[in-house]
């Protein structure tokens, strides 16, 4: 039993300041304490194969064999046999799945890249593989059959999340060149001012021609830069995904171009709307006192 704990931790008003407690509870919680976490803790391991069990893995063992204990009555031999054999088939395929993400991820998660659907074949052959591999591995006990036919349902559910993984990949696409919006921003605005120079100061201001040859450069250079991009891009991966990027990059730009006009505008006429704005206001304030 443990001592008492002391009158000041009593009171309703205590902070939890543990020197408030008596010496002697504390040693003795110390004691109790590490004598359940740490000298009686018994690590749960399968019985056929000697191993390790996970928190999730081990429930599959607690609910297979409470299946089989539930009459209140010892079960049969096979009974104990099945148990034991859907036990390790679950924790199989939770293993296999979680191998096979893990593979996944790490080329096709979700924060990555797109990457070339020839990579991500071979990935996900890999993967596959891989995941067969650890299912085999873990369910070794129980009927040959059983076990395969666990095997083609983990298979066949792994094969519908890589067409997720697929999916995901495609719609990426649109990022590939979104990179480069600012480069493409910069050159569209560059040309415009260009053209307008042309035809509005060029004619008799040296420093229009100037300026003018400057953009001439920026834009030039920025389109010589997207273009060997897209060059590459149709070179690896074919004409469809080459427009899908570069309809990716003028909606990236053109909300480069949104957010930057708005910042605009807010610093030029402040965010309360413009003065048509305050005189409504204004009008509507008066309106109420009368």
């Amino acid at each position: 039993f443990l001592p008492h704990i002391g009158l000041k931790p009593l009171r309703k008003r205590w902070t939890g300041d543990l020197d408030d407690c008596e010496p002697g509870f504390k040693k003795m919680t110390g004691h109790f304490l590490r004598n359940v976490f740490d000298r009686t803790l018994v690590i749960k391991k399968d019985i056929v194969r000697d191993i390790e069990l996970t928190p999730k893995s081990l429930g599959y063992y607690i609910t297979s064999f409470t299946e089989v204990f539930k009459d209140g009555q010892m079960p049969e031999a096979v009974s104990l046999f099945t148990a034991m054999t859907k036990a390790t088939t679950l924790e199989a395929r939770e293993k296999a799945i979680e191998k096979y993400k893990i593979i996944m991820d790490s080329k096709a998660g979700p924060n990555k890249p797109y990457v070339k659907q020839e990579v991500l074949d071979n990935t996900m052959n890999k993967a596959l593989e891989e995941a067969r591999v650890e299912f085999k591995k873990i369910a070794a006990f129980g009927d040959q059959k059983q076990r395969e036919e666990a095997l083609l349902k983990v298979v066949d559910y792994l094969q519908e999340e890589g067409k997720r993984y697929e999916e995901a990949n495609r719609n990426r696409v649109g990022k590939i060149l979104a990179g480069s919006a600012m480069f493409a921003l910069i050159a569209t605005v560059a040309f415009v001012l260009d053209f307008f120079s042309d035809y509005t100061c060029d004619w008799w201001s040296d420093t229009c021609v100037q300026g003018s040859k400057l953009m001439k450069y920026v834009y030039t250079a920025a389109a010589m830069y997207i273009g060997t991009q897209v060059f590459f891009l149709y070179q690896g991966e074919g004409q469809i995904v080459m427009f899908k990027a570069l309809g990716g990059l003028w909606a990236e730009a053109s909300h480069l171009g949104m957010q930057y006009y708005q910042e605009y505008y807010v610093r030029r006429f402040g965010g309360g709307g413009g003065e048509g704005s305050k005189s409504l206001n204004s009008l509507m304030k008066l309106d109420s006192q009368e």
